[in-house]
């Protein structure tokens, strides 16, 4: 578990590693911290993260470097030192922040920003003083001696061929200072849901951290339902709390945008949608919010084939189309990029409010089905998403060849058609596919659009799975 030191203190980060060797157990604090000075300042992005080691458990504000104190000691103390690796994941935070020597961090230039990371793998020795006499050490509190429980000899050793190996997660990770009080002024929990709390901070801080995050992005007042449902759901049902809390918040969105917000027209735009279908080619419609806090909502010229450009911009958040019934019931990859994109262009305040929603129907006689992606976690998102086309450029078969962006987003589209040609579950083939690319999917539960459901696939993979917003 990492802690976060002060910030006015640069970005310090502490982990207590806990390390074997002769049967003896010995601690000791590990401090990275990714210099401010150095930032932006012509360094590469390794070259910004600083490792130090100090035996013992060294509270926060016990951290002064004591020099090398290897002339103390005494006889029943042995003087060791040994190698600590530290693996510590390194953000590229864009063009123009690092040198172009720190080759980790350079990109492909594409419509994506830069923010690639990678691993560094760093050494720091360790040397103290360790009691080797019969019985306890005499000072018997941590590590069996740092050097100030004597004076004179002592034996010297070295161990440096095998270091301690710790894996660090990234800085950005870490749960910073006052994040479990925000959550609890926020929500007043009950006692299990505090319970259940501190048993996640111990345990798996991700989810307090995508906690906070949430509230921060949406306000108190909108995130304390959702937060408390999801804690309480959690301890009911045994769900994962990541599963249960993603469907909360993105039934929130819905609830929130299209059915408890008559100044959005969502819903009605969606079901003027619905005998669109039947038409030639697609329709649309676009949803804004202007900085006076305006809604808009208008419709599209239709297109006359399978596709229909839209004009993505700062104010827009959302955008529905129809899908004709000469393509196919259901999302295609290119609607994936299309959330992206609204997500992309649109100004900081609305990109949590990014959604595509997409209206089809297997046959003419088939009843309507309003179907909306919504996206979970932009770092995964983005990740995948360029991991996808990376992997287009380098299996095309003309290597000398630099393919755009649009050449690789066109050859994803059609790879992904070919599952749909093939498919007998479109439904399912969309959520098995993009499983892991941090979006869901929801359905509206009737042509009135009088609610929405998840659809997840279930366990094996087999078949899907509708879990209703409550």
């Amino acid at each position: 578990m990492f802690i976060k030191y002060k910030e006015e203190q640069e970005n310090t980060y502490y982990n207590l590693v806990l390390y074997k060797k002769d049967n003896q157990y010995r601690i000791y604090t590990l401090k990275i911290e990714t210099s401010k000075k150095l930032y932006g300042k012509g360094t590469a992005a390794s070259e910004e993260i600083l490792i130090s080691v100090k035996p013992g458990m060294i509270p926060l504000d016990g951290w002064v470097d004591s020099g090398d104190d290897s002339t103390t000691g005494g006889g029943d103390y042995e003087y060791q030192c040994r190698v600590m690796g530290v693996e510590v994941d390194v953000f590229c935070t864009g063009a123009g922040t690092h040198t172009q020597n720190d080759l980790n961090c350079d990109c492909e230039k594409t419509i994506f920003t830069c923010k690639r990371g990678y691993t560094q793998y760093k050494i720091k020795e360790i040397c103290e003083y360790v009691w080797v006499g019969e019985g306890d050490a005499p000072n018997n509190s941590g590590n069996t001696g740092t050097g100030n429980t004597g004076n004179g000899g002592g034996t010297g050793t070295s161990d440096t061929g095998n270091p301690i190996d710790v894996k660090a997660v990234n800085p950005n990770d870490v749960i910073p200072e006052g994040v479990l009080q925000t959550i609890i002024d926020c929500v007043t929990p009950n006692q299990s849901q505090t319970d259940w709390l501190n048993n996640e901070l111990a345990n798996n801080s991700t989810n307090i951290v995508s906690i906070w995050n949430y509230i921060n992005e949406n306000g108190c007042e909108e995130a304390k339902k959702v937060i408390s449902e999801s804690i309480e759901e959690n301890i009911v049902s045994g769900e994962e709390f990541e599963e249960i809390f993603k469907r909360k918040k993105g039934c929130q969105k819905l609830k929130k945008l299209v059915n408890d917000n008559p100044n959005t027209n969502i819903k009605t735009h969606l079901q003027n949608l619905q005998p669109m279908i039947s038409e030639t080619g697609e329709y649309g419609s676009e949803f804004t919010l202007d900085t006076s806090n305006n809604y808009n909502a208008s419709s599209v010229p239709p297109s006359s084939g399978n596709s229909l450009p839209f004009n993505l911009r700062p104010e827009l958040y959302a955008l529905a189309h129809t899908h004709p019934l000469s393509g196919f019931s259901m999302f295609s990859f290119k609607d994936v990029f299309l959330l992206y994109g609204i997500y992309r262009k649109a100004r900081s305040d609305l990109k949590n409010k990014a959604l595509v929603f997409m209206v089809s129907k297997e046959t003419a006689t088939s009843v309507p089905q309003t179907y909306v992606i919504t996206i979970n976690n932009f770092n995964t998102f983005y990740s995948k998403l360029t991991t996808e086309l990376n992997n287009i450029q380098n299996s095309d078969g003309n290597s000398n060849k630099t393919l755009t962006v649009k050449e690789k987003v066109d050859k994803l589209v059609e790879k992904y058609k070919e599952k749909e040609y093939n498919s007998t579950n479109r439904e399912l083939t969309f959520l098995n596919f993009f499983s892991t690319y941090g979006i869901s999917m929801y359905k509206a539960n009737d042509t009135n659009i009088s609610g929405w459901s998840q659809l997840v696939s279930n366990s094996n993979s087999t078949s899907v799975t509708t879990k209703p917003c409550n």
